[in-house]
């Protein structure tokens, strides 16, 4: 498969540890984004774990993800699988958890995809960053005053 056009880089410095930011984004990743979720096949090693697939109902439409990695405390990769029928395909989810400076837990995000039409891949960028200030960010941000 080819490159993905789109690529989107979010970050945040949560002041909660590792294990409590990786098991909220496994538990409750539908609270960071627009929409709804709903559970379609539980995962292999965990309900939400690998294997674990979920239908998000998001503004670009139905999308399907896979949980493709779920390493905890640190690392959850998924990818889009209803690629062809979905606005979203060529897809990969990555969330890197590591150590935030002066403690707390460090979030790199990033998310690479194609779009159809492809002149709306810039403009679905621009949201994901929009909706991660916006929403993400700060839902992260309350697990450190909990």
């Amino acid at each position: 498969m080819a490159e993905p056009r789109n690529r989107v880089h979010l970050t945040a410095e949560v002041a909660a540890p590792r294990e409590r930011v990786f098991d909220y984004l496994t538990e409750h990743f539908d609270d960071i984004w627009a929409g709804k979720m709903e559970h379609v096949r539980p995962g292999d090693d965990h309900p939400l774990g690998r294997g674990f697939v979920r239908r998000m109902h998001s503004p670009a439409g139905k999308l399907e993800e896979e949980i493709v990695t779920h390493e905890r405390p640190s690392l959850i990769e998924y990818r889009v699988i209803n690629g062809d029928v979905a606005k979203i395909h060529n897809h990969l989810g990555r969330i890197e958890l590591g150590e935030a400076p002066g403690g707390g837990t460090r979030v790199d995000y990033r998310v690479r995809f194609d779009f159809r039409p492809p002149w709306q891949g810039p403009i679905t960028a621009f949201a994901m960053r929009a909706g991660w200030a916006v929403q993400g960010k700060r839902r992260l941000a309350k697990l450190g005053t909990r």
